[in-house]
């Protein structure tokens, strides 16, 4: 149930959190995650940047070890404004998004501890996600989704399927930057092996499909993440409620 603003699923809460040491405990699941498991090096220990005074930070805790377990952060088009911009605008042109007039949401930095990926977390993610869209009525979420290593031939099939199936409609379709964006060949749709594309889909960013998610215009090379980052979009009025867990 949610009180309060916090959704209970024993063993776990999952809230969005204003506590200093719960988001520096998010913050190193994030570097865990980013760069302990993915091979990059960074020196502090944690995964920090400007946004994350300002934004919202939702999170899955263990109520017996008071440990954080999964984290999204959350940036509103108020907080964008505090920081200049959205985290996708240094990937992709998101104007069509700024022109809408309804609310908008970024989704970034979500992860689960490793640990716990067999025990639902991001599903609690999804609801307390959920319960955040209801609250504050917002209309549009997005954010980038990566595939590891900076190859796109590596996923020739899933780039290729994502482009033909799942295309943000052109009235509010994000375009990857030209600067990094990745020199790709999209096979033709006879050539597409459906499950080899699936399988080289990230498992996130297969669940934002399944809820409705759309992928907007090219691939970003992020070689300081060392991924290859799409930018989703989701509609929350066409939202699959029973994949995502709304209420």
């Amino acid at each position: 149930m949610f009180c309060k603003g916090f959704f209970v699923s024993e063993p776990f809460i999952v809230r969005v959190t204003t506590l200093p040491e719960e988001i520096m405990k998010a913050q190193r699941l994030r570097y865990t995650v980013y760069y302990k498991e993915l091979m990059n090096a960074s020196p502090e220990g944690i995964d920090v940047d400007a946004f994350d005074e300002v934004c919202d930070h939702l999170v899955v805790e263990e109520v017996v070890s008071k440990r954080i377990v999964g984290t999204y952060r959350l940036i509103s088009r108020e907080t964008a404004q505090r920081c200049g911009a959205f985290y996708s605008q240094s990937e992709f042109n998101i104007q069509k998004l700024l022109n809408s007039k309804h609310n908008i949401l970024e989704l970034g930095r979500a992860c689960v501890d490793r640990a716990y990926r067999s025990q639902g977390i991001i599903r609690l993610l999804w609801k307390g996600l959920a319960d955040y869209i209801h609250r504050h009525n917002i209309r549009y979420l997005f954010g980038c989704g990566s595939f590891s290593g900076t190859i796109p031939e590596k996923y020739h099939h899933g780039f290729s399927y994502l482009h033909y199936a799942y295309m943000a409609p052109e009235y509010i379709r994000p375009e990857v930057l030209p600067a990094n964006a990745a020199l790709l060949e999209i096979l033709a749709p006879e050539k597409i092996d459906i499950t080899r594309a699936w399988n080289e889909i990230p498992a996130l960013l297969r669940g934002y499909l399944q809820v409705g998610g759309w992928i907007g215009q090219g691939v970003f090379q992020d070689f300081g993440f060392s991924s290859l980052d799409v930018c989703v979009v989701v509609d929350t009025q066409r939202l699959v409620l029973g994949a995502y867990g709304a209420r």
